[in-house]
């Protein structure tokens, strides 16, 4: 279904459909399209086009906004790829709820938060700014979002029963005292759970603690 079918039913007991939109209130695409079209016609002398089909604006999100241009203030200035996924990750995990250790989840409530997002807002449609409280899923997507944004690689990946998370590409680092030549690039995985910033190794015993129930 389109986000617009989504908003129109009723709230149910799912999991809210996360919106990042990043534009800023004012006026929706189609209305733009019509307000060119207008003066093309009047300049030309000609029948207007007809009007395109209108569409469903996502709902102003000011809280994404915000965090985009935190991320671009905070993480294009790094010139080291480690740091710049290292601060938005933290930036993420502070949004989010901060840390949480893994046997505290259960007291984190996060789906509490949810549930009340989408009863106040009277939608299963939610802004990804407005959600304070998020777990692998949530924090992955925004990662995702926000390194879109700003430029920086990532890719979001979905495992099983909910559990997101991203990996990274980071060029390979020398060891002290070796000679420099080539190092392969590394995959990693991001923590924005637990240890927010920490670059867990891919394949490794932590890695796939981190992606798995």
């Amino acid at each position: 279904m389109t986000l617009e079918e989504l908003s129109k039913q009723h709230v149910n007991r799912k999991q809210p459909v996360l919106v990042a939109n990043a534009a800023a209130k004012g006026k929706s695409r189609d209305q733009k399209e019509e307000d060119k079209q207008q003066r093309d016609g009047d300049e030309g002398n000609d029948q207007p086009e007809p009007a395109l089909e209108k569409l469903w604006p996502p709902p102003c999100d000011t809280a994404f906004q915000k965090l985009v241009a935190e991320a671009t203030k905070s993480v294009l200035i790094l010139c080291d790829l480690r740091e710049q996924y290292v601060t938005l990750a933290r930036l993420v995990s502070e949004a989010l709820g901060g840390a949480v250790e893994t046997d505290r989840l259960h007291g984190f409530h996060w789906e509490l938060h949810l549930s009340e997002l989408k009863f106040r807002r009277r939608s299963n449609v939610v802004p990804v700014g407005s959600v304070c409280k998020g777990i692998y899923c949530h924090r992955a997507m925004l990662f995702k979002c926000l390194a879109d944004r700003v430029g920086v690689s990532c890719s979001l990946v979905r495992g099983e029963y909910n559990r997101a998370w991203n990996e990274v590409l980071l060029p390979g680092e020398t060891q002290p005292g070796a000679p420099p030549r080539p190092q392969p690039r590394g995959l990693y995985v991001v923590d924005l759970m637990h240890q927010p910033g920490s670059l867990l190794r891919a394949n490794t015993p932590a890695a796939v603690h981190y992606q798995s129930i």
